[in-house]
């Protein structure tokens, strides 16, 4: 499996200062990113964040997912962690189903729709992000990060994968709900 580093450079956030790494990986060399908090002591693990892209929260800060109060959780909290790493798919948009399909999935589940048409469209959609999960400890290589991770997510079947991949999972540390959002939808 192929990991091409881009480039690196320093990244100042609203959060802080981080580092910047641009990765291609795969066949059709997609884009991965990962940022570093800057304050590298000798830490014995690594704090990881993994996330997919979410244009509806990135770009229309849209109140209907938690990725946006995702991404600033994480940047916030990073930023002071010894070795903190967030990990972004930007191209992985809806977990891997694609844009396109991310829009007939909620449209679909907004709508109620229960045609056999319209609900044939879910089979396709491939599982949940699983299948990039692979790049993870190529990356935490090329960073020489920490063995040990203390992963941040709600999602267990992140860890199921990476620990398939190799890594040592030492500690889940479950992001908080959007309070925003709950209160938005309800």
């Amino acid at each position: 499996m192929m990991l091409e580093e881009i480039g690196n450079h320093l990244l100042k956030t609203k959060y802080g200062n981080f580092h910047l790494f641009g990765f291609n990986y795969g066949e059709n060399r997609q884009n991965v990113i990962a940022l570093t908090s800057i304050n590298k002591h000798s830490s014995k693990s690594s704090d990881l964040r993994i996330q997919y892209g979410c244009l509806y929260a990135t770009a229309f800060f849209s109140l209907d997912c938690d990725c946006g109060f995702q991404i600033e959780y994480t940047l916030k909290s990073l930023k002071d962690s010894d070795f903190g790493i967030f990990v972004y798919f930007p191209e992985y948009e809806g977990h891997g189903i694609g844009l396109d399909n991310k829009i007939r999935k909620i449209a679909l589940d907004l709508n109620k729709q229960t045609t056999e048409n319209n609900s044939s469209h879910l089979e396709k959609f491939p599982g949940y992000g699983s299948d990039v999960l692979w790049v993870v400890p190529l990356i935490l290589d090329k960073l020489n990060a920490p063995k040990d991770i203390n992963l941040w997510t709600n999602n267990q079947q992140k860890v199921i994968v990476l620990t398939s991949h190799g890594l040592n999972i030492s500690e889940t540390i479950c992001l908080p709900k959007n309070v925003e959002h709950n209160l938005a939808i309800s």
